[in-house]
Protein backbone atom coordinates (compact mmCIF):
# COMPACT_ATOMS: atom_id res chain seq x y z
CA UNK A 1 0.00 0.00 0.00
CA UNK A 2 2.80 2.42 1.21
CA UNK A 3 4.60 1.51 -2.34
CA UNK A 4 1.67 2.50 -4.14
CA UNK A 5 1.03 5.71 -2.45
CA UNK A 6 4.92 6.76 -3.52
CA UNK A 7 4.26 5.76 -7.01
CA UNK A 8 0.78 8.11 -7.40
CA UNK A 9 2.96 10.96 -5.47
CA UNK A 10 -0.68 11.65 -3.98
CA UNK A 11 -2.23 12.69 -0.71
CA UNK A 12 -3.58 10.13 1.29
CA UNK A 13 -7.02 10.89 0.94
CA UNK A 14 -6.67 10.22 -3.06
CA UNK A 15 -4.70 7.01 -2.64
CA UNK A 16 -7.48 5.55 -0.08
CA UNK A 17 -10.04 6.48 -3.06
CA UNK A 18 -7.52 4.47 -5.49
CA UNK A 19 -7.77 1.38 -3.03
CA UNK A 20 -11.31 1.41 -2.84
CA UNK A 21 -12.24 2.20 -5.92
CA UNK A 22 -15.14 -0.56 -7.94
CA UNK A 23 -15.10 -1.19 -11.79
CA UNK A 24 -18.24 0.60 -12.19
CA UNK A 25 -17.18 4.26 -10.50
CA UNK A 26 -13.43 4.02 -12.44
CA UNK A 27 -15.72 3.35 -15.31
CA UNK A 28 -17.49 6.26 -14.85
CA UNK A 29 -14.38 8.70 -13.71
CA UNK A 30 -12.51 7.52 -17.10
CA UNK A 31 -15.68 8.74 -18.84
CA UNK A 32 -15.62 11.51 -16.74
CA UNK A 33 -11.68 12.55 -17.56
CA UNK A 34 -12.45 11.89 -21.78
CA UNK A 35 -15.10 14.53 -21.46
CA UNK A 36 -13.31 17.07 -20.02
CA UNK A 37 -10.28 16.39 -22.12
CA UNK A 38 -12.90 16.18 -25.10
CA UNK A 39 -14.88 19.23 -24.24
CA UNK A 40 -11.94 21.34 -23.15
CA UNK A 41 -8.90 20.30 -25.44
CA UNK A 42 -6.63 20.49 -22.54
CA UNK A 43 -4.03 18.33 -24.31
CA UNK A 44 -3.83 20.49 -27.10
CA UNK A 45 -4.84 24.26 -26.39
CA UNK A 46 -3.61 24.27 -22.58
CA UNK A 47 -0.15 22.03 -23.31
CA UNK A 48 0.06 20.48 -19.67
CA UNK A 49 3.30 18.86 -19.12
CA UNK A 50 2.29 15.88 -16.96
CA UNK A 51 2.91 12.62 -18.08
CA UNK A 52 -0.43 11.02 -19.94
CA UNK A 53 -3.16 13.57 -18.13
CA UNK A 54 -5.00 13.12 -20.63
CA UNK A 55 -6.42 9.60 -21.86
CA UNK A 56 -7.41 8.73 -25.00
CA UNK A 57 -10.90 7.21 -26.54
CA UNK A 58 -9.89 3.90 -25.62
CA UNK A 59 -8.82 4.47 -22.47
CA UNK A 60 -11.37 2.56 -20.83
CA UNK A 61 -10.48 -0.71 -22.67
CA UNK A 62 -6.74 -0.23 -21.93
CA UNK A 63 -6.05 1.40 -19.08
CA UNK A 64 -6.48 0.07 -15.72
CA UNK A 65 -8.77 1.76 -12.83
CA UNK A 66 -5.85 3.28 -11.10
CA UNK A 67 -4.26 4.33 -14.09
CA UNK A 68 -7.27 6.43 -14.76
CA UNK A 69 -7.63 7.81 -11.21
CA UNK A 70 -3.67 8.65 -11.19
CA UNK A 71 -4.61 10.94 -14.45
CA UNK A 72 -7.86 12.32 -12.95
CA UNK A 73 -5.66 13.24 -9.83
CA UNK A 74 -2.77 14.74 -11.85
CA UNK A 75 -5.61 17.18 -13.64
CA UNK A 76 -6.93 18.07 -10.77
CA UNK A 77 -3.64 18.64 -9.02
CA UNK A 78 -2.61 20.68 -12.26
CA UNK A 79 -5.95 22.56 -12.05
CA UNK A 80 -4.98 23.69 -8.68
CA UNK A 81 -1.46 24.65 -9.27
CA UNK A 82 -2.51 26.91 -12.40
CA UNK A 83 -6.03 27.85 -10.88
CA UNK A 84 -4.78 29.04 -7.31
CA UNK A 85 -5.47 32.17 -5.52
CA UNK A 86 -3.52 35.04 -6.44
CA UNK A 87 -1.22 36.20 -3.33
CA UNK A 88 -1.70 38.86 -1.16
CA UNK A 89 0.71 41.30 -2.73
CA UNK A 90 -0.84 40.44 -6.14
CA UNK A 91 -4.40 41.22 -4.86
CA UNK A 92 -3.23 44.19 -3.36
CA UNK A 93 -1.44 45.42 -6.63
CA UNK A 94 -4.56 44.82 -8.57
CA UNK A 95 -6.29 46.70 -6.34
CA UNK A 96 -4.12 49.47 -6.33
CA UNK A 97 -4.28 49.06 -10.45
CA UNK A 98 -8.13 48.91 -10.14
CA UNK A 99 -8.66 52.19 -8.22
CA UNK A 100 -5.85 53.84 -10.15
CA UNK A 101 -7.85 52.92 -13.55
CA UNK A 102 -10.89 54.19 -11.48
CA UNK A 103 -9.23 57.40 -10.77
CA UNK A 104 -8.03 57.88 -14.47
CA UNK A 105 -11.60 56.97 -15.40
CA UNK A 106 -13.09 60.03 -12.99
CA UNK A 107 -10.54 62.61 -14.39
CA UNK A 108 -11.89 61.98 -17.69
CA UNK A 109 -15.09 62.02 -16.97
CA UNK A 110 -14.72 65.49 -15.47
CA UNK A 111 -12.27 66.29 -18.65
CA UNK A 112 -14.97 65.34 -20.77
CA UNK A 113 -17.84 67.46 -18.92
CA UNK A 114 -15.38 70.48 -19.00
CA UNK A 115 -14.48 70.06 -22.75
CA UNK A 116 -18.26 69.81 -23.11
CA UNK A 117 -19.20 72.68 -20.98
CA UNK A 118 -16.09 74.82 -23.09
CA UNK A 119 -17.50 73.61 -26.60
CA UNK A 120 -21.22 74.86 -25.37
CA UNK A 121 -20.01 77.89 -24.35
CA UNK A 122 -18.17 78.10 -27.80
CA UNK A 123 -21.40 77.42 -29.60
CA UNK A 124 -23.30 79.90 -27.85
CA UNK A 125 -20.37 82.51 -29.07
CA UNK A 126 -20.26 81.04 -32.33
CA UNK A 127 -23.98 81.42 -32.36
CA UNK A 128 -24.01 85.06 -31.46
CA UNK A 129 -21.67 86.14 -33.39
CA UNK A 130 -23.65 84.64 -36.53
CA UNK A 131 -26.62 86.65 -35.40
CA UNK A 132 -24.19 89.62 -34.89
CA UNK A 133 -22.95 89.05 -38.97
CA UNK A 134 -26.78 88.82 -40.17
CA UNK A 135 -27.14 91.68 -38.61
CA UNK A 136 -24.90 93.67 -39.90
CA UNK A 137 -25.51 91.75 -43.40
CA UNK A 138 -29.29 93.54 -42.81
CA UNK A 139 -27.96 97.05 -42.05
CA UNK A 140 -25.53 96.70 -44.97
CA UNK A 141 -28.34 95.74 -47.10
CA UNK A 142 -30.08 98.42 -46.20
CA UNK A 143 -27.40 101.24 -46.21
CA UNK A 144 -26.88 100.01 -49.94
CA UNK A 145 -31.03 100.30 -50.78
CA UNK A 146 -30.76 104.04 -49.57
CA UNK A 147 -27.49 104.56 -51.07
CA UNK A 148 -28.89 103.82 -54.18
CA UNK A 149 -32.28 105.23 -53.34
CA UNK A 150 -30.34 108.71 -52.43
CA UNK A 151 -28.77 108.24 -55.96
CA UNK A 152 -31.53 108.01 -58.03
CA UNK A 153 -33.47 110.78 -55.91
CA UNK A 154 -30.53 112.98 -56.32
CA UNK A 155 -30.92 112.67 -60.09
CA UNK A 156 -34.34 113.40 -59.86
CA UNK A 157 -33.92 116.49 -58.00
CA UNK A 158 -30.87 117.79 -61.02
CA UNK A 159 -33.65 117.05 -63.30
CA UNK A 160 -36.46 119.36 -61.52
CA UNK A 161 -34.01 121.78 -60.70
CA UNK A 162 -33.30 121.41 -64.51
CA UNK A 163 -36.89 121.77 -65.88
CA UNK A 164 -37.43 124.86 -62.93
CA UNK A 165 -34.53 126.88 -64.31
CA UNK A 166 -36.00 126.58 -67.81
CA UNK A 167 -39.40 127.63 -66.42
CA UNK A 168 -37.74 130.28 -64.85
CA UNK A 169 -36.27 130.87 -68.02
CA UNK A 170 -39.79 130.93 -70.18
CA UNK A 171 -41.36 132.95 -67.36
CA UNK A 172 -38.55 135.78 -67.70
CA UNK A 173 -38.66 135.50 -71.12
CA UNK A 174 -42.53 135.99 -71.12
CA UNK A 175 -42.22 138.64 -69.09
CA UNK A 176 -39.51 140.42 -71.18
CA UNK A 177 -41.87 140.73 -74.42
CA UNK A 178 -44.90 141.56 -71.95
CA UNK A 179 -42.99 144.90 -71.18
CA UNK A 180 -41.99 145.44 -74.59
CA UNK A 181 -45.47 144.56 -75.62
CA UNK A 182 -46.36 147.73 -72.97
CA UNK A 183 -43.95 150.05 -73.90
CA UNK A 184 -45.00 149.84 -77.25
CA UNK A 185 -48.57 149.84 -77.15
CA UNK A 186 -48.28 152.63 -73.51
CA UNK A 187 -51.16 155.58 -73.75
CA UNK A 188 -49.51 158.89 -73.96
CA UNK A 189 -52.24 160.22 -71.74
CA UNK A 190 -51.72 160.11 -68.27
CA UNK A 191 -55.31 159.24 -67.76
CA UNK A 192 -55.36 156.76 -70.68
CA UNK A 193 -51.70 155.25 -68.69
CA UNK A 194 -53.63 155.27 -65.91
CA UNK A 195 -56.60 152.88 -66.80
CA UNK A 196 -54.45 151.11 -68.34
CA UNK A 197 -51.69 149.97 -65.83
CA UNK A 198 -54.93 149.67 -63.19
CA UNK A 199 -56.13 147.36 -65.53
CA UNK A 200 -52.95 145.28 -66.61
CA UNK A 201 -51.56 145.08 -63.07
CA UNK A 202 -53.10 142.03 -62.05
CA UNK A 203 -51.39 140.30 -64.84
CA UNK A 204 -48.04 141.65 -64.07
CA UNK A 205 -47.95 140.38 -60.54
CA UNK A 206 -49.29 137.41 -61.20
CA UNK A 207 -46.31 137.17 -63.73
CA UNK A 208 -43.86 138.28 -61.45
CA UNK A 209 -44.99 135.81 -58.63
CA UNK A 210 -44.39 133.14 -60.64
CA UNK A 211 -40.98 133.63 -61.53
CA UNK A 212 -40.51 134.21 -57.65
CA UNK A 213 -42.34 131.08 -56.88
CA UNK A 214 -39.84 129.26 -59.47
CA UNK A 215 -37.01 131.02 -58.15
CA UNK A 216 -37.83 129.73 -54.75
CA UNK A 217 -38.26 126.61 -55.58
CA UNK A 218 -35.21 126.07 -57.62
CA UNK A 219 -33.25 127.50 -54.64
CA UNK A 220 -34.94 125.31 -52.48
CA UNK A 221 -34.20 121.55 -54.81
CA UNK A 222 -30.53 123.09 -55.08
CA UNK A 223 -30.76 123.21 -50.98
CA UNK A 224 -31.88 119.69 -50.81
CA UNK A 225 -29.47 118.58 -53.64
CA UNK A 226 -26.74 119.69 -51.54
CA UNK A 227 -28.11 118.09 -48.54
CA UNK A 228 -28.04 114.42 -50.38
CA UNK A 229 -24.50 115.11 -51.62
CA UNK A 230 -23.67 115.94 -48.00
CA UNK A 231 -25.70 112.97 -47.14
CA UNK A 232 -23.94 110.38 -49.59
CA UNK A 233 -20.45 111.66 -48.75
CA UNK A 234 -21.02 110.64 -44.99
CA UNK A 235 -22.63 107.96 -46.03
CA UNK A 236 -19.57 106.77 -48.59
CA UNK A 237 -17.29 108.16 -45.55
CA UNK A 238 -18.93 105.84 -43.16
CA UNK A 239 -18.99 102.47 -45.04
CA UNK A 240 -15.61 103.38 -46.94
CA UNK A 241 -16.89 100.73 -49.59
CA UNK A 242 -17.45 102.45 -52.57
CA UNK A 243 -16.25 99.83 -54.85
CA UNK A 244 -18.10 97.11 -52.56
CA UNK A 245 -21.36 99.24 -53.34
CA UNK A 246 -20.30 99.09 -57.50
CA UNK A 247 -19.92 95.43 -57.10
CA UNK A 248 -23.19 94.94 -55.24
CA UNK A 249 -24.88 97.05 -57.87
CA UNK A 250 -23.35 94.65 -60.85
CA UNK A 251 -24.27 91.96 -58.77
CA UNK A 252 -27.93 93.26 -59.06
CA UNK A 253 -28.27 94.35 -62.65
CA UNK A 254 -26.63 91.42 -63.36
Amino acid sequence: MESEQRSTGGSPETQRLVDTSSDIFAEEVSEMVYEIASETRLARDSGYGTPGPILPQNAKTSLSEKEKLRALANILHDFKKRFSPAEASDVASLQQDLQSLRQQNRDLQQEIKRLQLICRDQQKVQNGLYREISELENKRRLTLDFFGYLIETEHKLREMISHSADLEADISKALTQRIEQVEEIFPASPLKRKYWMDSNIELLDQADRERKEALSRRMSLEELDTALATTLMELLDGENTPAGYEATNSTREG
